[in-house]
């Protein structure tokens, strides 16, 4: 172990122990040939964001532990969710309820028809459309998820009086409502972006073939697609749609 490295270690004991060397002793610790090396810290530790994360990784280990119980992963009881609460959708509402690709929801409905929580049905008048409903198995699980959500709820809030609970949510919509936002900002200038691309391709025809002055059409269509995924996501958010985490 390199000297700076052996400084770092007995800072991070110190810290764990409370003994010298810690953060009760001096800052910066001096390695073998006296110069002194800084006292490194976790990443972001005095971070709001980093502080979420942690919390937010917790509370969906908690539930993902309490979702075995029910035969279910992570993820999935939001799909039994979206179907309570909707009572049958097509595949393509359901993708954009949760706010992942079809193929996605479409595996995550075969997981769930095959435990016997969905099942599938052709719409009345057009059979391309496919309608998924919950079972009676599955409205029964939607039952006993949303009382695990308010029993991990308590756990989490387990020290909060009714004051801070309510001060909570409210500092936590507010810091959603910024970074959504801030998503709606970098939306409005990628679509600038991309219509000033749009500009930039000029195509002329030759002989039957299709000459490029400048610009990109690959790239003006993939920037288009994105423009599109990024306002439809902000709608979702704005309708405090569920997604999958």
């Amino acid at each position: 172990m390199s000297a700076a490295n052996e400084a770092v270690a007995v800072a991070a004991h110190g810290e764990a122990t409370g003994q010298p060397g810690g953060r009760s002793a001096q800052k910066d610790q001096k390695d073998k040939a006296g110069k002194t090396v800084k006292r490194l810290r976790a990443p972001a530790a005095k971070s709001v964001g980093w502080a979420l994360v942690q919390a937010a990784r917790l509370h969906r280990a908690r539930v993902g532990d309490r979702l075995a119980e029910l035969d279910l992963f992570a993820g999935q009881e939001q799909v039994v969710q979206a179907l309570a609460a909707a009572g049958s959708m097509t595949m393509g509402d359901l993708a954009a309820t949760l706010r992942v690709r079809p193929p996605t929801a479409s595996k995550t409905i075969s997981r769930l028809a095959a435990l016997g929580f969905v099942e599938r049905r052709a719409e009345a008048g057009d059979g391309r459309i496919v309608r998924v409903r919950l079972t009676e198995t599955g409205l029964a699980k939607a039952a006993a998820i949303e009382r695990i959500w308010d029993e991990v709820e308590a756990e989490l809030l387990e020290d909060f009086d009714n004051k801070e609970r309510r001060r909570l949510r409210k500092l936590l919509r507010r810091a959603a409502r910024n970074l959504r936002h801030c998503r709606a900002i970098a939306g409005h200038d990628r679509a600038a972006a991309c219509h000033r691309l749009g500009h930039g391709v000029a195509e002329t025809f030759d002989k039957g073939r299709v000459q490029q002055r400048s610009g990109s059409a690959v790239e003006l269509y993939q920037c288009r697609a994105i423009d599109r995924l990024e306002h439809m996501n902000a709608a979702l958010d704005a309708q405090g749609s569920c997604k999958v985490r």
